[in-house]
């Protein structure tokens, strides 16, 4: 185990063992994702387009034809509709970008910004300008 924690106010996706938080605007979803050891998302694909950053840990990635193990600093591409899955090899945070989409709906996720512009206290920034 990496001794990580769920941050405060994280959700847990009992039937996947994700711990997810994040936040979305009218077009952009980002969110901060947990995986224990041995978790695993099964094939899928969308319309919405994502990025993935790894903190920590390593994901096994299937996209397409292609796998490949992914570390920290790595980054990886998932083009629309493209079915992926990934496998957390060991206790694995990550960032995970996306939009726009049907997955935008995703619940517990915090909506700011949109038409009302920047909002530095939803958006987590810690001054006034």
């Amino acid at each position: 185990s990496s001794g990580n924690r769920m941050p405060e106010g994280c959700k847990f996706d009992a039937e996947r063992a994700i711990g997810i938080r994040g936040i979305i605007t009218d077009t952009v979803r980002l969110q901060y994702l947990e995986m224990p050891a041995g978790t695993k998302r099964p094939d899928h694909n969308h319309p919405d387009e994502e990025v993935f950053y790894i903190l920590t840990g390593k994901l096994k990635v299937v996209g397409g034809e292609q796998s490949f193990t992914i570390g920290p600093g790595d980054i990886f591409i998932v083009p629309a509709y493209l079915a992926h899955e990934f496998e957390a090899l060991e206790d694995t945070t990550f960032i995970e970008v996306g939009g726009p989409g049907p997955l935008m709906n995703m619940p517990g996720l915090k909506k700011v910004g949109g038409a009302n512009g920047i909002n530095p206290r939803n958006a987590g920034a810690d001054h006034d300008h």
